[in-house]
């Protein structure tokens, strides 16, 4: 996708617009900007890690990496269903704890009513862990504006 179809003067619709300090930031990620998912991941990532270590969150520093990768593949795979023109929203702030968001454009999903992927009928599917996953590692997890919009949140240690 182009540009042109995007509104260039809102920061959050831009291609990978980002409003970014070292506690807190936003931003806008179009899957067309990147060669894959792993991509996207790493680059969420980059913007966070150097402040997890600084403020101490290391011990916890592979829960948060699993939980920010699935959040993103989540809203890539489900949310936007791989729709390279629809933006995934990352923001996060360290203010007492850290807390991170991954809002999608799609239709949503009811996350109340999920299947537990640890039924043995579910233990062998290929999909359906990564909200558990994310649950498993966070202190935190919830939904708004109908399962579009995650908000993850971890102790500050």
């Amino acid at each position: 996708m182009n540009s042109r179809n995007r509104n260039p003067g809102s920061p959050s619709t831009a291609p990978d617009a980002a409003k970014v300090s070292k506690t807190s930031g936003e931003i806008a990620i179009y899957l067309d900007s990147y060669h894959d998912i792993d991509e996207v991941v790493d680059k969420c990532w980059n913007l966070i890690n150097q402040e997890i270590n600084r403020l101490g969150y290391g011990p916890v520093e592979v829960q948060i990496h699993m939980a920010l990768a699935e959040a993103i593949i989540n809203a890539c795979k489900h949310g936007n269903r791989h729709n390279p023109n629809q933006p995934i929203i990352f923001r996060w702030d360290f203010n007492h704890d850290f807390t991170f968001e991954v809002h999608d454009s799609g239709p949503g999903f009811d996350y109340q009513n999920l299947p537990d992927p640890t039924r043995s009928e579910r233990i062998t599917d290929d999909n359906g862990r990564g909200i558990f996953i994310i649950r498993s590692m966070a202190h935190s997890v919830r939904w708004r504006d109908q399962g579009r919009h995650l908000i993850v949140c971890f102790r500050a240690p």
